[in-house]
């Protein structure tokens, strides 16, 4: 097990040492737009990159909408995006200033280390990049 340790703790969310995205909002009753926690804070050449769970999670079915902890859990396990009506946060990395510098991902390691070593990878080519400049 790494030092490192997320800033929530995720245990109660984790299954088979992964964490969904819409099992962490649906726990943390994640319901507006503009619904983000910071999971894990790394610094790299000197600049903070937080790792975060962003947006609501919202279901559709039949005529029925149901939004954060209000979704019936065999509702939320079958939820992959592809629904018409299915809102689904994600998990990106991004700098001091708000900026995402990874993609959009679904699902996170229990293990914080693993994480950060993806945060690492995706900033690599942006980091070589401000190299050269200088």
């Amino acid at each position: 097990m790494s030092e490192l340790e997320y800033l929530v703790d995720l245990s109660a969310f984790t299954e088979n040492r992964i964490v969904r995205e819409v099992v962490l909002a649906h726990g943390l009753d994640f319901r507006r737009k503009d619904a983000s926690i910071t999971l894990l804070t790394h610094l790299v050449d000197g600049v903070e990159y937080d790792l975060r769970l962003c947006g609501p999670v919202a279901l559709k079915r039949g005529h029925k909408i149901f939004y954060g902890s209000d979704i019936p859990k065999e509702v939320l396990l079958m939820a992959d995006g592809t629904e018409r009506g299915e809102i689904l946060p994600w998990f990106e990395w991004v700098n001091s200033q708000g900026d995402p510098v990874s993609g959009r991902f679904d699902v996170i390691s229990a293990d914080p280390a693993v994480e950060i070593a993806k945060l690492e990878r995706a900033l690599r080519p942006l980091l070589v990049g401000a190299a050269r400049r200088l």
